[in-house]
């Protein structure tokens, strides 16, 4: 088995836990800092562990592995939030019709604005991402590096003035945004070397105090030059810490075992988990709403426990098939 990386974990765990922050409704200024670079340290991410000359040739596989990986999960999600949301409808009080096919169709689209699970957008946004990045590599990756940051930096400028005007089925305008993150990460993995130091949080900081709140999902991104400034330097900043403390990662095995599970915290923690901790505060509290970080403990622990019963309950049965499998085997020799 493939020895994983720690410091992937320990960046997915953290990155995992901002944006499960963002939705808890923490302070607003902690959010807005959080938000500048929290999406695109994950696009960064993405390309990290992309290797676009695995696919050359064979677009096919590409779309093949990001339909297992991203579009499955995705529409699970849905259902699963579908089914919840139509549960709550009959159960509750009913004076209010509502449109059963509204949400069916906002799965469709996958936008931010039409998801009752709004953190899945990610999961299709990304898919185009991929897609749209393996197919221009395939052009660009005979120019030197310079250049393609250039290209990717206009490309992200046409989708940023696409997405003002209408958004594009399953944000591939925001896809279009992220492909210059999804390069630096592409880059980083092949060994190439951006500034790093104290300089990064000062332009970070410099970026965040002059441009507007942003929000990828939303397609806010203020002055889209600050957005993609902040953005770079404070995955970059992020980078850079995660490498100071790998040497000592025992300390932060939980949150490397939360970046592992980061797939499963984003699809439950806004749709499961968040729904779940508030019947539990009008039940045990009504009247008094608990605090943000209750709702960041429940939407990070509540698809952890959720994922330990799945693996636990597949173990089970996948045991019982084979001592049953034993037993049959058994019947025939005797």
């Amino acid at each position: 088995m493939k020895k994983r990386l720690i410091d992937l974990d320990l960046l997915k765990g953290f990155g995992i836990i901002m944006v499960v922050a963002v939705h808890s409704n923490m302070p607003q200024p902690i959010t807005a800092f959080l938000q500048s670079f929290g999406m695109p340290l994950f696009f960064m991410l993405a390309g990290y562990t992309f290797n676009s000359k695995k696919y050359k040739g064979n677009f096919y596989l590409l779309v093949k592995k990001r339909s297992v990986s991203l579009l499955v999960p995705y529409v699970m999600g849905c259902f699963l939030s579908y089914s919840y949301w139509i549960v709550t409808k009959f159960t509750g009080d009913f004076k209010e019709s509502f449109l059963w096919y509204k949400p069916l169709v906002g799965m469709l689209e996958g936008n931010i604005e039409g998801l009752l699970n709004y953190p899945l957008w990610f999961l299709v946004c990304l898919y185009g991402a991929l897609l749209m990045y393996a197919a221009s590599q395939k052009y660009l990756q005979r120019f030197v590096l310079a250049q393609q940051f250039a290209i990717y930096a206009v490309i992200g400028w046409i989708g940023a003035v696409i997405g003002s005007v209408v958004h594009l089925p399953w944000g591939l305008d925001i896809s279009m945004v992220s492909l210059l993150f999804i390069f630096i990460g592409d880059r980083l993995r092949q060994g190439s070397r951006f500034p790093g130091g104290i300089g990064l949080s000062l332009v970070l900081c410099s970026a965040f105090l002059i441009n507007e709140p942003v929000s990828m999902g939303l397609r806010e991104y203020g002055n889209l030059l600050l957005f993609y400034i902040s953005g770079v330097s404070g995955s970059l900043l992020s980078l850079e810490i995660i490498k100071g403390i790998t040497g000592i990662h025992h300390w932060f095995r939980a949150i490397s075992h939360i970046g592992r599970e980061s797939a499963y915290i984003l699809i439950l923690h806004a749709g499961i988990s968040f729904p779940l901790v508030s019947y539990i505060n009008h039940f045990i509290l009504p009247g008094v709403a608990f605090p943000w970080f209750v709702y960041l403990v429940g939407g990070i622990v509540i698809p952890l426990y959720i994922r330990y019963i799945f693996k636990k309950s597949y173990r089970i049965i996948q045991q019982l098939r084979i001592n049953k499998s034993l037993m049959n085997r058994e019947k025939r020799i005797a």
